[in-house]
């Protein structure tokens, strides 16, 4: 416990001195600029250290270069070569998730640094444009809502890693749509009907992410979907490490650190995720402790991504 407790120590004390380099990402569905985290395939072709930081270039360049628009994955608009765009460099195509027509779906963003403001959430079908991406304009039609029937997500200034459910619409069906995030932030002083206050006017922060998916049909669903498993009902008399091991649900967890050359701790980083985080803080929940039970959930939730 002594060296999980100082490998934790040691990365909290630089991830808050790097946070402010960083802000957040799409993670589920994840984007285009983050799923090398979670996909191997996008880790191969496509891994990118800034996915945290797709801010349109900054809010200068956004609003006085470009008059507020971003690309639709939060590139710069005006940058020649985008990255992320259909034929772009880090562009791969994979659909990372597939969902059923009029179902409503969970969605998971990580705030490295929480900079208050809204989210809202967009969808386009690109099917009959194959080699050409989404526009903003056809993004703009789709505005999902969330299950309380909002388009806006409000982020309050506790939350880092955000859960929330969307209602795709009931009439769409794709092979390949584009699901995009945005976050306007509320962190930046401004003034709306004659009113200054922090996060009032248009000209605040943006971020975006764009996820590749596709929606299947209700019918399609039901005849492609496997049987259903076999429900064993086991009684648990007494608890012990074993026991809780195999309640807690393991997972894949990575390190989303990025640490300077001068102090690089990435590996050591990396077995904390993977020993720690990847059973869910087990080894914590065993000791009985819920301080420091909740304790390793927060720091895994802000030091890693696991799926």
């Amino acid at each position: 416990m002594n060296y999980i407790s100082f490998i934790l120590f040691v990365a909290l004390f630089f991830y808050f001195i790097k946070q402010t380099y960083g802000h957040g990402y799409l993670a589920d569905p994840p984007a285009r600029s983050s799923a090398w985290l979670f996909d191997k395939d996008f880790k191969t072709c496509c891994t990118y250290y800034n996915h945290m930081q797709m801010f349109c270039g900054g809010t200068s360049h956004q609003w006085t270069r470009n008059g507020g628009k971003c690309s639709i994955c939060g590139e710069a608009y005006d940058l020649e070569r985008k990255l992320f765009d259909v034929g772009g460099e880090m562009y791969l195509g994979k659909i990372v998730r597939t969902y059923i027509q009029g179902s409503i779906i969970p969605v998971t963003v990580v705030l490295t640094a929480n900079h208050l403001g809204i989210f809202e959430f967009r969808i386009c079908n690109i099917d009959n444009n194959p080699n050409q991406d989404a526009t903003q304009s056809c993004l703009d039609f789709n505005i999902l809502k969330t299950v309380n029937g909002s388009t806006q997500y409000r982020i309050t200034s506790n939350l880092t890693t955000v859960h929330l459910h969307l209602k795709l619409p009931d009439q769409l069906i794709c092979k390949h749509c584009v699901f995009q995030w945005k976050y306007r932030t509320g962190n930046s002083w401004g003034i709306s009907n004659g009113r200054a206050c922090l996060g009032c006017g248009k000209e605040n922060e943006e971020f975006y992410g764009c996820s590749d998916i596709a929606i299947n049909s209700q019918v399609e669903s039901i005849v492609n979907s496997p049987p259903s498993p076999t429900i064993v009902e086991t009684t648990i008399a007494t608890t012990t490490k074993e026991t809780i091991r195999q309640l807690i649900k393991s997972q894949n967890c990575r390190s989303i650190i990025t640490f300077s050359q001068s102090f690089d701790i990435s590996r050591i980083m990396e077995k904390y995720c993977q020993r720690v985080c990847s059973n869910n803080c087990a080894s914590d929940k065993v000791v009985g402790n819920e301080i420091l039970y909740n304790g390793c959930l927060d720091s895994c939730n802000k030091l890693c991504a696991c799926q």
